[in-house]
């Protein structure tokens, strides 16, 4: 079957009527080359479809696209938002798609598709999506900024109340932990590492860099804190006491 020939069919029926939204029929906005395959927001890039139509064109995509893992997730969450009516999905279909899915996880989790197989092989975050999710953790957008932990909650992270002070493993659990391991239950029993892996252990450790020395505290010229690391993160620029 064509199944790229129908995608583009449910693109161009959608494009021709000039959908818009709030006009008493629901419908949901589509990429049609999707993000995950480099497609951006453009107005050319986007289109208005049905909520049926939405998930046809998602379920195409990903019977001609089925190494792109990117299409699979999109496909996921529309199956467990609440906008897909689940009751016009046969059982069937339904099955079949999580148990694609969850074989799809297990190849991709598990490392089947390591190395250069990997689709994220070689391929690193650009520089915007770093400062974005940089910015996106700093000063006032941090969920965590200007709070304190409150005495309750320190008394019970701390000294009596941790549910392990004071007390100590058996004698049979210790026995028994160490015994996971050992002989032929260790996965690495009965064999030996090659010359060329010996070999690289060998050089990885010869060519250790020795530890740095642990830097000077600093000191931050708004609250006068001193510390050693994550300063940047809540003081000087990012100090809540800079723009009091």
């Amino acid at each position: 079957m064509n199944y790229l020939g129908v995608y583009i069919d449910i693109i161009e029926r959608a494009n021709s009527e000039n959908r818009k939204k709030n006009q008493g029929i629901y419908y949901e906005r589509h990429h049609i080359l999707p993000r995950c395959m480099d497609g951006d927001n453009s107005k050319e890039n986007l289109v208005l479809l049905t909520a049926r139509e939405h998930f046809l064109c998602h379920r195409i995509l990903v019977l001609e696209f089925p190494e792109e893992r990117g299409l699979f997730y999109a496909l996921r969450r529309m199956l467990s938002s609440g906008n897909l009516d689940k009751s016009k999905l046969s059982s069937r279909e339904y099955e079949r798609l999580s148990l694609e899915y969850s074989e799809f996880l297990k190849v991709d989790m598990l490392g089947k598709r390591s190395g250069n197989k990997h689709p994220m092989w070689g391929k690193k975050h650009k520089e915007i999506s770093k400062s974005r999710i940089s910015d996106s953790l700093k000063g006032a957008k941090n969920h965590f900024f200007g709070k304190k932990h409150s005495v309750e909650t320190i008394e019970k992270l701390s000294g009596s109340n941790n549910h392990m002070f004071g007390k100590k493993h058996s004698k049979e659990y210790i026995k028994m932990m160490s015994n996971i391991n050992t002989g032929s239950k260790n996965p690495n029993y009965g064999k030996t590492h090659s010359k060329e892996v010996r070999k690289k252990i060998s050089e990885a450790l010869l060519n250790r860099k020795a530890p740095s020395k642990t830097p000077d505290p600093k000191e931050c010229p708004h609250c006068g804190f001193e510390g050693v690391r994550n300063m940047n993160r809540y003081h000087f620029d990012n100090c809540k006491y800079k723009n009091p």
